[in-house]
């Protein structure tokens, strides 16, 4: 069971967001879920709300999108994001999302550190490992 700092979980029209005991942003996309610039900007907004505005490492298990715009990506991908989050961990599925996604972090290549997992518990580990060099 993972406790929370907060009660509070938002949902967006694509998925939901809570904050974990151990201060790391835990976001989870529906599944089927489609993310254009209106969608992500939500997302972010909600994540922000739920990190209380602090800078934060962001676990999101992108696992139930099916479709991110080019708008999405760059705007995930902006120095915006710099100032909300200390790292991003992406959960992906195996085979050809994961060589998409890759690419994706080649093209667009993200402003903090940010890696892709297929394992949520090697994610955690990496995110705690951002939280304790600081």
């Amino acid at each position: 069971m993972k406790v929370r700092i907060s009660t509070l979980n938002i949902e967006t029209q694509i998925g939901s967001t809570y904050l974990r005991d151990d201060g790391i942003i835990h976001y989870t996309a529906k599944n089927r879920s489609m993310d254009v610039l209106a969608t992500a900007k939500a997302n972010v907004k909600a994540i922000r709300q739920v990190a209380f505005y602090q800078k934060r490492p962001l676990l999101a298990d992108i696992r139930g999108n099916v479709y991110q715009s080019k708008e999405s990506k760059a705007y995930y991908t902006s120095d915006e994001m710099a100032k909300y989050f200390s790292g991003i961990a992406l959960i992906i599925g195996n085979g050809i999302y994961s060589v998409k996604e890759n690419f994706f972090m080649g093209l667009y290549q993200p402003k903090v550190p940010t890696k892709l997992f297929t394992s949520e518990v090697k994610a955690i580990e990496w995110l705690k490992m951002l939280i304790n060099e600081k």
